[in-house]
């Protein structure tokens, strides 16, 4: 009976360590969550996060609230976004099928998602030049939009004072 009663105990005892050891990974988990989240809403960079096959909205940092202006309530799956940023139906079928290639080629190669560009409209009606960037996390896609609108301009105003000065020179 008392070794019975010994047995009891050693595996309550276990069974509590492995509860108390399994709680710890619980909440480490949940602080983990808790940064990550802080790292992305504050980042500089504007980031969106979507889950699954159809796109769900998971989250859409301050940094791309301020860039486009669309709020997490206006923009609900992948799709709100398509229409949103691409009004022209040709232009966004183009875009589409380039993140579709791009992003079939990532999964099946286990390789990054090459980069792409294109001008998005924002809630203002203005458009911006992004470079969008996107790493896949399981089900869940973590996308940053790199704003390169103020470097396409100085470029494009570069090139202007280059053909301004050779006309000159000439």
């Amino acid at each position: 009976l008392l070794f019975m009663l010994a047995v009891i105990v050693y595996f309550r005892q276990r069974l509590l360590n492995r509860q108390a050891i399994a709680q710890r990974a619980q909440q480490d988990l949940a602080e983990s969550e808790k940064r990550f989240r802080v790292l992305i809403e504050h980042a500089p960079v504007a980031f969106a996060i979507f889950k699954g096959k159809v796109g769900i909205i998971k989250m859409l940092n301050r940094s791309f609230i301020r860039t486009f202006g669309y709020r997490p309530n206006e923009l609900h799956d992948v799709e709100d976004w398509w229409r949103v940023a691409y009004p022209n139906p040709t232009y966004r079928e183009k875009i589409q099928k380039l993140w579709f290639d791009r992003f079939e080629a990532a999964k099946t190669t286990h390789q990054p998602f090459e980069p792409m560009e294109a001008m998005v409209c924002c809630r203002d009606g203005t458009e911006r030049y992004i470079r969008f960037h996107a790493i896949l996390i399981g089900s869940f896609n973590l996308v940053a939009f790199i704003d390169l609108t103020e470097q396409k301009h100085n470029q494009e105003a570069l090139l202007k004072a280059k053909e301004t000065a050779e006309q000159a020179t000439k």
